[in-house]
């Protein structure tokens, strides 16, 4: 009797393993269609990709804001941790005295005006040197930070 009950279980014990072998040999599906996608593009930045390109720039902190200038085409105003942003063609230069230097800009709702002196000024969050002292007077509010040629 006990032969007659080890055979049909020696052939179902073969035909199991005789499954899992053929399942092995097939590459996993998530693993062929992986294979076959491109890879995913990260989605492009909302601001400039680099300052590199701008003529001025000017920065300060408390609330965070940042003026990019490229002179006779862009001025572009991001202020109050970017809740508020202004792009508008950048006005002319206005040179004072001392090597100071001054763009001022009405839009449909906003005025802006940015005065940068040769003055050295220290980031007071980052501690970054910059040669010149930046104002901002945007809506009659008035901003400090530091600025630069770009």
């Amino acid at each position: 009797m006990r032969a007659l009950t080890a055979g049909p279980t020696l052939i179902m014990l073969a035909m199991a393993l005789a499954g899992c072998a053929s399942r092995e040999a097939e590459p996993p599906a998530a693993a062929a269609d992986e294979a076959v996608q491109p890879p995913k593009e990260e989605a492009p930045p909302m601001v400039r990709p680099s300052s590199a390109d701008v003529d001025w720039l000017a920065a300060g902190n408390e609330p965070g804001w940042r003026v990019e200038i490229d002179e006779g085409t862009l001025l572009d105003y991001t202020g109050d941790y970017g809740a508020l942003r202004i792009m508008t063609p950048a006005p002319a230069t206005e040179l004072l005295p001392g090597g100071a230097r001054r763009w001022s800009v009405a839009t449909e709702g906003h005025r802006l005006t940015l005065e940068l002196s040769p003055v050295a000024c220290t980031d007071d969050m980052s501690g970054a040197a910059y040669p010149m002292t930046a104002r901002l007077t945007v809506d009659g509010k008035e901003l400090r930070g530091c600025g630069r040629p770009g």
